[in-house]
């Protein structure tokens, strides 16, 4: 299973959408922006994944973009579920 988890420059401020339109529109509301210009700044990043917990369930991430505006910046992290049952704890 996919999510999208959008956070603010700092990383404390965080959204989730179901599908990458969803992120972008997130993004875009956030930076004060179109959708379609979110689509054209969108770069993406490598970073060490992002392990977060979400109703009761883990996520880890397994890509990120970064989205700058002149202002401000977000960040989209495409989120998957652990699979706790098969997880080597």
């Amino acid at each position: 299973m996919l999510l999208y988890r959008i956070t603010d420059a700092s990383g404390q401020q965080d959204e989730w959408a179901d599908d990458p339109a969803g992120a972008d529109a997130s993004v875009a509301r956030r930076l004060g922006m179109s959708a379609s210009d979110v689509e054209s700044l969108r770069r993406r990043i490598t970073v060490d994944p992002v392990v977060v917990r979400r109703d009761g369930a883990r996520w880890r991430s397994r890509q990120v973009w970064h989205v700058r505006s002149s202002t401000s910046s977000a960040r989209i992290y495409e989120m998957l579920r652990i699979d706790e049952a098969v997880y080597d704890h």
